[in-house]
């Protein structure tokens, strides 16, 4: 019963990782859209529209075991590099280990990171020079090696349980490649003071944050409780433990949550401080698919434009359009064509 039951765990180890990895065609080398990043590592190249029409650029790391380490002397780049300018999302899928020397250096586009629980290793100048790359989710365990994050636009960052920060030199900031205007480094109490020591040569204030998990498994900062990493570099806080939960549930079923006597349509909102007016108008938002929609007395043309309060100032409308709005508002003008 053991043997098989070992020679079953290996056939889904080999098809949940092996099978990832499929070597660049002929065609797609030629077209610069796939390029091979080490011995069973692969990146494709793809856009996507998002729900705002604009498009992301993404490459996409897949395969088995560590990418590859490059030597960046300008002459010779990353096979990759002449993405750089392009790029602005990064996929590092399950079954890969390490984002490797000068992974992804100076890719000046770069705002949005995804990385597998298998990372075991940020190598030396993984995100250097990024600076655009102003949010990062670790994996528990992964090792942070010097430079990985230099010239990044980080303000803040969460060290999980099992991370660690490793460094002969400045994680964060270089006189070469840029300064992160890191301000806050949240770490599990017991790791306070080595995240503490990274940190403390570099001359400015950078508040070293311990942070706890409570019995639930909830971020905990002193009696403040936080659904997830992102919501404590907010400051987004649950009502309490219940809420927490509730919180996370209702997000994973895309419907809108409560906090606080306020509505919110998404975690992204709630971390924002962009709340809906009810239940009913955050159900619209969610509803609305990508469209233009209303809170309050103003108009939206995207989530990510109501986070940042991008309301709409001006706009010209079909007749469909300024039917559905005209005298409701007037915080922007209607023009019939």
């Amino acid at each position: 019963m053991k043997q098989r039951a070992f020679i079953v765990s290996f056939m889904l180890s080999f098809k949940i990782y092996a099978s990832t990895y499929v070597p660049c065609s002929d065609s797609e080398m030629q077209a610069k859209t796939c390029f091979e990043c080490g011995a069973s590592c692969v990146m494709r190249y793809s856009e996507s529209i998002k729900n705002n029409n604009t498009t992301e650029k993404i490459l996409t790391v897949s395969g088995e075991g560590n990418m590859g380490n490059f030597n960046y002397d300008g002459d010779t780049p990353t096979p990759w590099y002449v993405k750089s300018s392009e790029v602005t999302k990064v996929v590092v899928d399950e079954g890969i280990t390490s984002v490797g020397f000068n992974g992804f250096y100076h890719f000046m586009n770069l705002s949005e990171v995804e990385l597998p629980s298998t990372l075991l290793n940020l190598e030396p100048g993984a995100f250097q020079s990024c600076p655009q790359l102003k949010s990062l989710s670790l994996p528990d365990g992964v090792n942070i090696h010097r430079a990985s994050l230099q010239g990044t636009g980080l303000t803040s960052i969460v060290i999980p349980k099992n991370a660690k920060l490793l460094s002969g030199e400045d994680i964060f900031d270089s006189p070469y490649y840029g300064s992160t205007p890191i301000e806050k480094i949240y770490c599990l109490s017991e790791q306070k003071d080595a995240c503490a020591a990274v940190v403390a040569y570099r001359g400015d204030n950078v508040s070293v944050i311990a942070y706890q998990k409570s019995d639930d498994g909830f971020y905990q900062i002193g009696d403040k409780l936080y659904a997830t990493a992102d919501l404590m570099t907010k400051g987004a806080a649950c009502d309490n433990a219940q809420n927490c939960q509730d919180i996370l549930d209702a997000a994973s079923q895309g419907k809108p949550f409560e906090v606080g006597g306020k509505y919110w349509a998404t975690l992204d909102l709630f971390a924002s401080g962009a709340a809906c007016t009810d239940k009913q108008n955050c159900e619209d938002i969610l509803a609305s698919n990508g469209a233009p929609f209303k809170v309050g007395s103003k108009i939206y043309n995207s989530m990510e434009d109501f986070a940042l309060g991008n309301n709409v100032k001006f706009r010209i409308y079909t007749i469909d359009e300024a039917n559905q709005v005209a005298g409701k508002t007037n915080t922007f003008s209607i023009r019939y064509r």
